[in-house]
This record gives C-alpha cells, sequence and structure tokens, in this order.
C-alpha cells in the first residue's frame, strides 16, 4: 500500500506514516524538540568553554558540529529557528555575563539581539540543503557572514568570533594579515563544515545523503585550507625571532576606548 494511505481488511483498520525524504519515519514533536534542544545546548557550551578564562581552542573546531546536525536533521523548521534563537540568547548572557553588573537590561537586550544571527545561520544552512548544497560550504559561508553582520549592523558588535577562541595559537591566526578574523573562522567553520557531512553519512538528514564524490572534494579542500594556514603560520613566525631581545621590537599596549567604530 503506498505511505500515507489506509490500508482496510476485515476488522484491521491501518494507517502507515509517511516516511521522510531519507527514508525515516517522522518523530514526534517532543522526541525532535528534545533531540535538537540537546544537540544545540551541546555546542552552546562548546563555544562557552573556547573563550576565556578556560580557552578550550581545539573546540572551535568542532563545537558548531552538535548545532548543525541538530539544524540538518530537524523535521520542524519553525523548531529550529526558536531553539537556536532561545538557545543563542543563552549562550551569549553566559559569555557576556560580565557586562550584568554593568547594564543589567542592555545586557539582557544585547544577547536578545545577538541571538537572532543563530536563527539567520540555521535558516541559511536549511536553505542550503533544501537546494542540494552541502553543509561543508553553507556553514562556513553563513557562521561568518553572521559574524561579519554582527560587526557591522546598528554601530557593530565584534566579539565572540570563532577566530577570537584561536587567539594564542600563533601559526593558525597568521593568515589574519591576509583575510582577518573572518578567514580565520572560516577555516575552523570548514572543518566543522566537513564532521558535520560526515556524521550525516551515518545519521541521515531527512533530505538524505550527499555524493560521496562531493564529500571527498570538501575533506580535500578542507584539508588543503588547514595545511595552508599552518604553512603559512610557521613561515611568518619564522621571519621574526622573537628569543632575539634585538629583533623583537617595541612593546605595546591596546587600550579599549569609547568611540564607534566607523570612527576608527
Amino acid at each position: 500500500m503506498v505511505s500515507g494511505m489506509a490500508e482496510q481488511t476485515p476488522g484491521i483498520r491501518e494507517y502507515t506514516a509517511p516516511a521522510t525524504a531519507g527514508g525515516s519515519p517522522p518523530r514526534g514533536f517532543l522526541s525532535d524538540a528534545g533531540q535538537v534542544l540537546g544537540l544545540f545546548t551541546v555546542s552552546a557550551v562548546a563555544l562557552v568553554l573556547i573563550f576565556p578564562p578556560l580557552g578550550s581552542w581545539p573546540l572551535a573546531f568542532v563545537a558548531l558540529v552538535p548545532w548543525a546536525l541538530g539544524v540538518c536533521r530537524a523535521q520542524r523548521a519553525w523548531l529550529v529557528h526558536w531553539l537556536s534563537f532561545f538557545v543563542g540568547w543563552g549562550f551569549f548572557l553566559v559569555a557576556l555575563r560580565w557586562l550584568q553588573p554593568v547594564t543589567g537590561l542592555g545586557y539582557a537586550a544585547l544577547g536578545l539581539y545577538l541571538a537572532f544571527y543563530w536563527t539567520l545561520a540555521a535558516w541559511a544552512l536549511r536553505t542550503g540543503r533544501r537546494h542540494g548544497i552541502s553543509v561543508v560550504w553553507t556553514l562556513p559561508v553563513a557562521w561568518v557572514a553572521c559574524e561579519y553582520l554582527r560587526a557591522i549592523v546598528m554601530t557593530g558588535f565584534p566579539w565572540l568570533f570563532l577566530a577570537h577562541g584561536l587567539h594564542a595559537q600563533l601559526p593558525l591566526i597568521q593568515i589574519a594579515d591576509l583575510v582577518g578574523a573572518y578567514g580565520v573562522s572560516f577555516v575552523a567553520a570548514l572543518v566543522n563544515g566537513l564532521l558535520v557531512e560526515l556524521a550525516l553519512r551515518r545519521w541521515p538528514a531527512p533530505t538524505g545523503r550527499r555524493p560521496r564524490r562531493e564529500l571527498w572534494l570538501a575533506a580535500g579542500v578542507t584539508v588543503a585550507a588547514v595545511g595552508g594556514t599552518l604553512w603559512y603560520g610557521f613561515y611568518r613566525l619564522r621571519e621574526v625571532d622573537f628569543t632575539d631581545a634585538a629583533r623583537r621590537g617595541p612593546r605595546i599596549a591596546v587600550v579599549q576606548e569609547d568611540f564607534p567604530l566607523r570612527s576608527k
């Protein structure tokens, strides 16, 4: 009997639930919500951990994986968008907790505004996947685009980028002199995207698996991006001997001022 149609036999009435595009039966609302909320929360916690004072920088390369998996696998788009918003708000409230003693209302409002970009990124991932674009490509593009928008909209708030969690890893951040912090975030998000696509091969989303050749291409691009980043980083670091006091250059200090970004 065709899936989704009622089938009747004498004394028996059955209903077969329609299967999703990935071949799995639809999950109930509570199951879907619990799974998505759990995955999103893991990502939010991991993102908090990559920043000071803990500085668990390796998590920058995996922190987005649970969130992106939840975004791709959820069967209800509205659930993804709303949970991305509320979990994102929770992340910013924790990561920006130092603002609370200064301006409690402003602290809550800022977190509420910044959480919108999690929803925007989630929408971009689902839209791209619906049009056949792998999360390997959409995740770095969408995440970095949202970081850029956060940095310029309404005078901007360029804090808590993926790149900022790698600030102490000098070989990984030297490319910033070519592509800025956005380039560093892009490389980290690209690794996350590849891991998500690998996970989706074992844990398929409703839209199904990507072709194997596309996965190999993504792996090649990711390895080349990380390898090129490290090569350039070590090359730049070798140009200056930081152990030689005569060549170390002057010491500088950076003081955070209160000027709008457009005036800098």
